[in-house]
């Protein structure tokens, strides 16, 4: 499996994952009803995704003009592979591969009420011709 290589990379599979999300039928009103804002901080590479659930907004670079509710962080190929659904985000946060502040348990919730996104990111990765991104 490769790696994400770059902050454009990120926020096209990733952030791209999560603006078609604002836009499918099962997961677009669910994410609008949280209201959160969460900003997804990664490392190898180094970005930052701001994510308003409220305006249906993603942001390369922290962009986004209000104060997160929500701050994650954890490396791009842990965020891949949660992102398949390869990955429990409770178990990598109690193991120290995601680390998470604020808003923690209303994040989980929604993060965990998230079985469209595997199914919307590999999607994505396949349409993009990135097999070598994809987790088995």
């Amino acid at each position: 499996m490769m790696p994400l290589s770059c902050a454009a990379e990120i926020d096209r599979y990733i952030g791209g994952t999560v603006r078609s999300a604002f836009r499918d039928p099962q997961a677009g009103p669910m994410l609008a009803g949280r209201r959160m804002r969460v900003r997804l901080g990664f490392v190898e590479p180094d970005c930052v995704l701001d994510i308003d659930t409220e305006r249906r907004e993603v942001h390369l670079g922290g962009a986004g003009d209000a104060e997160p509710s929500a701050l994650v962080a954890m490396s791009a190929d842990t965020a891949n592979m949660w992102c398949q659904g390869r990955l429990d985000l409770r178990s990598a946060m109690a193991n120290g591969e995601v680390a998470a502040a604020g808003r923690t348990e209303e994040l989980l919730e929604l993060l965990s009420a998230a079985s469209w996104l595997p199914r919307l990111y590999v999607g994505e990765l396949k349409r993009a011709g990135r097999q070598d991104l994809l987790v088995f």
